[in-house]
């Protein structure tokens, strides 16, 4: 070593630091007692010692600062040594699979040649020992199963009984549910009403409802006019084709600011109701929807009839905007008067004879 090299050695261990200083002394220790240890056993067998730790490398940023850590690369060496062992193993293995197979099938086929045709014994199969061990610890003398294969084509139909509808699990009855609610709409259509054979089964379903002889003959003879009217125009479910003077329903018209009464919210359910008598309105009190129903009836006349404090005046003229042939018409107002004198226990006030009686002039002068 030259004396440049030494005085570099000497220049780096004075700057060691006291771990390093442990750490090679610790080295050399085990070194000692690893050749001591090779001494005393004498047969050839070496003790390397502890290998000395190898300090982490840890990558650094361009800016300086130490980064994550990198993982550790295998060196050439270690790489070819490893791949070089793998390459022998795999071609002894395989040479040694050879030698046996070519063993195998020399003395089966030897076998074969020697023994008769009918004294030949089944070659032994995974399958057929296992079915020979276990028949052997149960005490059964059952053969083993041939494991021959057949392929032959099968076309298996179900029987008639076997075949079920797909029919969504736990939705049975939610679909007849809808199937029946669709139906019924259908059947409440106005297209299913023009094309009955009965076109008057809904004007006979809503006069049974109206019907009511503690009302008195002025109700009695207003169901008769209406009942006539409608019948003279076939009971028609809309308006009829080439009549302009017919209209879908009853509109108000009333000059702005003014707001028109709107018509009694439950008359409206119980349409949505198909007109059912299983109907159950909401009038909580008599006097209320009597104002209202009186009210929307006002709006809903023509205008040159309107007198102050709610009067209509019962005189000849144009009275086509309540030519509203069907369901639509004179009977959604038939039908509050209905509920409301049925609110009252059977004793109408004025107010509901007075509007009864505007009624029959109406249907007179249509």
């Amino acid at each position: 070593m030259s004396p440049a090299h030494q005085n570099r050695r000497i220049n780096f261990l004075a700057i060691k630091s006291d771990v390093e200083v442990t750490r090679e002394k610790n080295l050399a220790r085990n070194r000692a007692w690893g050749a001591q240890i090779n001494a005393v056993l004498g047969n050839g067998s070496t003790w390397v010692g502890t290998a000395e730790p190898q300090k982490k490398r840890r990558s650094r940023t361009s800016s300086g600062t130490s980064g994550t850590k990198r993982k550790r690369l295998s060196s050439p060496r270690r790489t070819a040594a490893k791949r070089a062992r793998t390459n022998n193993g795999s071609t002894s293995s395989n040479s040694d699979s050879d030698e046996r197979s070519s063993t195998s099938d020399s003395n089966d086929d030897s076998s074969d040649d020697d023994a008769p045709a009918d004294k030949q014994e089944p070659r032994v199969t995974r399958s057929n020992a296992r079915v020979t061990r276990s028949n052997a610890e149960s005490g059964s003398n059952e053969a083993a199963p041939d494991t021959s294969v057949v392929n032959v084509d099968v076309t298996m139909e179900p029987a008639a009984d076997d075949v079920q509808q797909d029919v969504p699990k736990g939705k049975g009855k939610a679909v007849d549910k809808a199937q029946r609610g669709k139906e019924k709409r259908l059947a409440a259509s106005k297209d299913v009403l023009d094309k009955e054979e009965n076109p008057a089964k809904w004007a006979d379903d809503a006069r049974l409802q109206l019907v009511a002889p503690e009302l008195g003959e002025q109700w009695g003879e207003v169901l008769k006019k209406w009942y006539e009217r409608e019948e003279d125009r076939g009971f028609v479910v809309k308006p009829r084709p080439g009549v302009t003077t017919d209209h879908c329903t009853f509109k108000a018209s009333v000059k702005k600011p003014q707001k028109a009464a709107p018509r009694p919210e439950c008359i409206g359910e119980w349409a949505r109701w198909y007109r059912s008598a299983a109907f159950k309105h909401n009038i909580r009190e008599a006097a209320v929807f009597g104002a209202a129903l009186a009210a929307w009836w006002y709006d809903v006349n023509p205008s040159w009839r309107r007198r102050e404090g709610g009067v209509l005046a019962k005189e000849p003229g144009d009275y086509s905007v309540l030519d509203v042939p069907g369901p639509n018409g004179f009977l959604a107002v038939l039908i509050g008067l209905r509920w409301w004198a049925a609110e009252t226990k059977g004793k109408p006030s004025a107010e509901w004879e007075r509007m009864v009686g505007d009624i029959e002039w109406c249907l007179q002068q249509l």
